[in-house]
């Protein structure tokens, strides 16, 4: 009220962007028993970790993740700030895993390709149908041998190819069991130049 004398300082007010933190890595596939470790970056220390599935993993307050069983799963950290970050994707938790190791061959020679497995033992498979892709240029697929794989004495697989790709299917009257070659891919190798290719299984 009245008449008083002013002085005035002007300000400014900045709009910063929101603080954040981020969860790493952003995927892992995995199997009961296996960990991952997760770390964050940003935010203010300590951190709190959680999942969103604890029947799938659990992980404890380092960030070390422990799958339990099959399943989707994703990792939350919360930093002192209550700043929040969720991996982008998930970690998939599978009862087993498919793979097929790197190798070599000479030109012009035969190789087999092995498609391995983790153990199969009580998981009561009794079938299966995998896609796998490759580079068909200088490979060229033969026939599937199950001599010495988890295949042996069963009906020879089926298999069909495409351009760059080959599907196998399988069955068995009783559960499959063990670990090492689920079965082996004959390939013919082009004599007359080197090529290398990749197996990618894609279903």
């Amino acid at each position: 009220e009245g008449d008083p004398g002013i002085n005035v300082t002007s300000g400014r007010v900045y709009g910063q962007a929101l603080p954040t933190i981020n969860v790493s890595p952003n995927s892992a596939l995995v199997m009961p028993g296996d960990q991952v470790q997760f770390g964050v970056s940003g935010g203010t220390e300590p951190y709190s970790w959680s999942v969103s599935d604890a029947s799938v993993a659990s992980i404890d307050s380092d960030g070390l993740l422990t799958a339990l069983q099959p399943g989707f799963v994703q990792v939350v950290a919360e930093d002192s700030e209550g700043i929040i970050d969720t991996m982008n994707n998930e970690v998939e938790v599978k009862s087993f895993l498919i793979s097929i190791p790197d190798t070599n061959v000479w030109q012009g020679n035969e190789i087999e390709i092995q498609v391995q497995t983790t153990d199969l033992t009580g998981l009561g498979i009794r079938s299966g149908d995998l896609l796998i892709n490759f580079n068909s240029y200088g490979f060229e697929p033969v026939e599937i041998i199950t001599a010495g794989t988890l295949l042996e004495g069963l009906s020879q697989p089926v298999m069909n190819t495409g351009s760059g790709s080959i599907r196998v299917a399988f069955a068995s009257g009783s559960d499959l069991s063990g670990t090492g070659d689920l079965f082996r891919i004959r390939f013919a190798v082009d004599r007359e130049s080197s090529y290398s290719t990749y197996f990618n299984i894609t279903e």
